[in-house]
């Protein structure tokens, strides 16, 4: 999926999670955000601190430690956190000198980098069509 790695996925699985809980202003510990994104924790280590060296996150030393969002999510966009974590996320995959074929892969990345600018406050319209899709009707 054009430079989109499992990287990647976590760390968005890992920010959905800090997101729905974005409002307690409580810090989360890696153990919890490991266990509600269903990410591997000594992968998820790496990525948290990817995410916080970029300022998407901080942390919170002590007993009661954890990751906080560093900013407002509605200033977070989904790519911000996959180039966070990625080193080619968006880049050039024509692997030919096919002028055409350029430029449909040039279309493909443009529009690509236009859905992933979201911010993440849209995954409220995805937990809301989840919680929909999961309703039983008599």
């Amino acid at each position: 999926m054009a430079g989109i790695t499992a990287k990647g996925a976590y760390a968005v699985a890992a920010m959905l999670v800090l997101y729905q809980h974005a409002g307690n202003n409580t810090p989360l510990s890696i153990e919890k955000i490991s266990n509600e994104a269903k990410v591997p924790k000594n992968f998820l280590e790496q990525i948290l601190v990817s995410l916080k060296k970029n300022g998407i996150l901080k942390s919170i030393r002590g007993a009661h430690g954890g990751y906080l969002l560093a900013k407002d999510p509605s200033e977070i966009t989904i790519l911000d956190i996959i180039n966070s974590v990625e080193t080619q996320c968006c880049e050039d995959i024509c692997r030919t000198d096919n002028p055409v074929l350029r430029l449909f892969w040039n279309d493909f990345i443009a529009h690509m980098q236009i859905f992933l600018s979201k911010p993440i406050t849209c995954f409220s319209e995805y937990l809301q069509k989840a919680a929909n899709e999961n309703m039983y009707y008599i």
